[in-house]
């Protein structure tokens, strides 16, 4: 699987048929963060060359940057502003001002300008095919499967297809396999496995449920509270906001954070992973 194979089936398969089974009905779309659920045209990569990052800038008419570098001492200098001229130019340490930003600085206020100015941007592919139709994709949070039904039933069909290898297996006899683990099957060792049911799903809603409430608790240090009733009115988050993470480059931006503070309308702005 890969991104475009990945699109066309979210729209022409997934999307279209459940807009033909439940027309007048909105679809809530549970994903977790692998890479092609994540790809965002509106941001570059972290590994663009500083004139493809400079594209991005006059495609959304950013005309100037302003950062503060972290001298030796640690302490924070002075405001720099760099105009659309100085772009191109390399840094300078003995004359910041005549010199230009890097192209560390240029990415991740590019990144923290769109967050705050246009969130649509940094939106994934995927979110927005979901919202042309009216509906809406959530993503999990990453590397937290206790938390997703789905997890556990991908366990029990990969553990069954596992008891079922053997030798030179083709790509057909592996989909059979698969197959059958969802709607029951025989085992090489001849044990007769259960397909997947309603109750089996139940009891990993109830497992997921289970694990997310302990969290609550642990996290949040708060009792009497759980996945069902902690919902609130006015909430300060919102799930179904133009998704603002990217996850190639999340560790790439919280290490530049802290080489240098980006400065938007006088106010220094924080990398916040959320």
């Amino acid at each position: 699987m890969d991104f475009e194979k990945y699109v066309k089936w979210f729209e022409n398969r997934l999307i279209n048929t459940f807009n033909t089974i439940f027309p007048n009905k909105k679809a809530i779309i549970f994903l977790d963060q692998c890479p092609f659920h994540m790809v965002c045209n509106g941001m570059p990569s972290s590994t663009e060359p500083k004139e493809k990052v400079i594209d991005y800038y006059k495609n959304y008419n950013i005309s100037s940057i302003q950062v503060q570098r972290f001298k030796e001492n640690g302490d924070l200098g002075p405001i720099l502003e760099f105009e659309t001229d100085h772009f191109g130019k390399k840094p300078s340490k003995v004359n910041p001002n005549l010199g230009g930003p890097s192209k560390d600085e240029m990415y991740l206020y590019l990144f923290l300008y769109l967050k705050k100015k246009n969130p649509e941007a940094l939106e994934p592919v995927i979110s927005q095919i979901a919202r042309k139709y009216g509906h809406k994709v959530l993503f999990a949070c990453p590397y937290n499967p206790n938390d997703m039904p789905f997890e556990f039933l991908n366990s029990y069909v990969k553990l069954m297809v596992k008891q079922c290898c053997r030798k030179h297996r083709t790509i057909l006899e592996l989909k059979n396999d698969i197959r059958s683990r969802f709607y029951g099957g025989i085992t090489l060792s001849k044990r007769q496995h259960n397909k997947v049911n309603q109750n089996m799903c139940s009891g990993w809603f109830d497992k997921a449920e289970q694990n997310m409430n302990e969290e609550i608790k642990k996290m949040l240090n708060v009792e009497n509270t759980n996945i069902s009733n902690m919902w609130k009115e006015n909430c300060e988050y919102n799930l179904f906001s133009p998704f603002t993470r990217i996850p190639k480059t999340t560790k790439t931006l919280k290490k530049l954070s802290k080489q240098f503070v980006i400065v938007i309308d006088g106010e220094q702005q924080k990398f916040i992973d959320l």
